[in-house]
């Protein structure tokens, strides 16, 4: 058994995919396998993979499932006693594993989690615990905040960690055991990491946060985050019902409503600003259709106004546009997004 399972799922990846495997690769902790799940790639991606010599790499050669599959794959496959995730266009920088490994054994946690680097193509983005000397450590009952942070960035509760870092699968070692009987959900494209973060969480007794930068995050044309998809609203949907079941506390259910507001208002403005396959009259079409959907009306008729207005009040003037109609709501985004 290896000490460490690195999961990497690709599909027509080569543009980067050489970069993250090679960042794994090249670590200066050894005692690791890279699991690389080729989810039915058409481009050199299988070729290329071949090319390597490196008896740390296991590649899986599948039909197309998705990435969430393809990760449930390779948690099934997983030797480790840990576990960490890379994408295929992003990179580990190369003390990651040693530094993440000595932190999870020297503070005995069962989640260890660095800062992440957004990478944009004309600019960078930090987001780390620079506020933290060396680590921090949450235990029991306030490992309770961090799922309500990561189920929703707004909460009354004050913690020392940048609630991007929550949120985000990746900048963070997992310890196998506390992984047992988590997967991906399938049909969810966008949040589905962070329904599997909260997952993880919630069977943790600690977690450590530390101020490294351990990750690098590009985002490009092809990212699955910061485009309108004509799935998003029903992404959206599935998200938050499935965060329904998993937060099914009543401590929690505000908040899963907040984060569905959220989700849709970033949908929205992703239809209005990054959708250039539809003329406005066509977005417009698409957003009454969408404000009149029973299922908004009813998670967003839960919310309660003083609650929002305490912990955003950018997102109860959403809320406030969305009560009255479409027309506001564009002028919402437009002036404030």
């Amino acid at each position: 058994m290896v000490a460490v399972s690195i999961i990497l799922p690709v599909y027509n990846g080569m543009l980067f995919l050489s970069d993250a495997v090679q960042s794994v690769l090249s670590q200066t902790f050894r005692d690791f396998e890279l699991i690389v799940i080729n989810d039915g790639s058409t481009d050199c991606t299988q070729q290329y993979l071949e090319s390597v010599e490196d008896s740390r790499l296991k590649i899986v050669d599948n039909t197309q499932q998705g990435v969430s599959r393809s990760r449930n794959e390779g948690l099934f496959l997983a030797s480790g006693e840990y576990i960490a995730f890379i994408d295929a266009d992003d990179v580990f920088s190369s003390t990651f594993l040693s530094e993440a490994v000595n932190s999870i054994r020297k503070n005995n946690v069962d989640i260890v989690c660095g800062g992440v680097t957004k990478k944009y193509a004309s600019k960078e983005e930090d987001y780390f615990n620079q506020q933290i000397s060396d680590s921090i450590i949450y235990k029991s009952n306030d490992v309770n905040k961090l799922i309500f942070k990561t189920l929703c960035y707004y909460t009354p509760f004050t913690i020392d960690v940048n609630p991007f870092l929550l949120s985000c699968l990746h900048g963070k070692l997992f310890k196998k055991s506390v992984l047992r009987d988590i997967w991906f959900m399938s049909d969810i494209s966008i949040g589905e990491d962070s329904l599997f973060v909260i997952e993880a969480f919630k069977r943790c007794r600690s977690v450590a946060f530390v101020n490294r930068r351990w990750y690098t995050y590009r985002i490009h044309e092809t990212s699955a985050t910061g485009t309108f998809r004509q799935s998003s609203f029903l992404n959206t949907r599935k998200l938050t019902e499935a965060l329904f079941v998993s937060c099914s506390e009543s401590q929690y259910k505000q908040y899963v409503c907040i984060r569905c507001l959220i989700e849709f208002e970033n949908d929205v403005f992703h239809l209005i600003k990054h959708n250039s396959t539809s003329s406005m009259r066509d977005k417009i079409i698409i957003l009454r259709r969408e404000m009149r959907d029973i299922f908004y009306k009813r998670i967003f008729g839960q919310i309660n106004f003083s609650t929002l207005y305490s912990i955003s009040k950018k997102h109860f003037l959403f809320l406030l546009a969305y009560k009255l109609n479409f027309v506001f709501v564009l002028l919402y985004i437009y002036l404030f997004r």
